[in-house]
């Protein structure tokens, strides 16, 4: 689907080029052309990571089997506009919903997600950046005890979601290859700035995974 949009406004931007050219119009040819190579720009993707750039740990590996798709950009796109339309339709009683007791509920588990994203493209940062100390691991429970996620409105909450993912977006498209597979150190673990996007990619399917079946199943 994605794709398959890419194309057809290549085809409507080659057709009005063509006819700018032939009126002689110079500012929408101008335009025109700086459209397309933004558009060939956002169509970049990185090679996905392999297993040396990642730890074998359960949680880690999991995450990057759980992003399947060759193309994290478009996966991470797709994720952000199907979370918008799932969250926006729930109902208040949903959003505080949990389906046993000590379990989060589904807008402690936005906060999480969006928290979650939050280090790991800050890890991608400091990474690429040639960042060589050790970056500090943390732990999920204390992190949502702190955050008070319930205390927050649902919408904002869902506004941050979808800023701190078209952030990331930007952030993995800027990066080239040699940037991309730069290694660092993370919670004690050798792993690549890019390793993090398929992480954050997988990280998400595996909480709507959950959700689905166990909160709105």
């Amino acid at each position: 689907m994605y794709s398959n949009q890419l194309n057809y406004q290549t085809f409507v931007q080659f057709l009005l080029f063509a006819i700018a050219l032939l009126n002689c119009d110079a500012k929408l040819v101008l335009f025109l052309r700086s459209q397309y190579f933004c558009e060939k720009k956002a169509k970049k993707n990185m090679r996905q990571a392999e297993k040396s750039e990642y730890p074998q740990h359960k949680y880690f590996s999991r995450y990057i089997e759980y992003s399947d798709s060759q193309d994290v950009i478009e996966m991470l796109t797709k994720q952000k506009e199907e979370v918008l339309f799932l969250m926006k339709n729930l109902s208040a009683e949903q959003q505080k919903y949990r389906y046993a007791e000590g379990k989060w509920s589904i807008q402690e588990l936005l906060g999480h997600i969006t928290d979650t994203e939050r280090i790991f493209s800050y890890r991608s940062v400091c990474i690429a950046r040639g960042e060589k100390k050790p970056l500090p691991g943390f732990d999920e429970n204390e992190y949502m005890e702190a955050a008070n996620f319930e205390s927050q409105p649902f919408e904002d909450l869902l506004e941050q979601y979808r800023l701190v993912r078209e952030s990331s977006i930007a952030l993995y498209r800027s990066m080239t290859e040699e940037v991309a597979s730069r290694m660092g150190n993370a919670n004690g673990f050798a792993v690549s700035a890019r390793a993090y996007a398929w992480a954050i990619a997988g990280h998400e399917a595996h909480h709507l995974s959950i959700i689905r079946e166990r909160y709105l199943g």
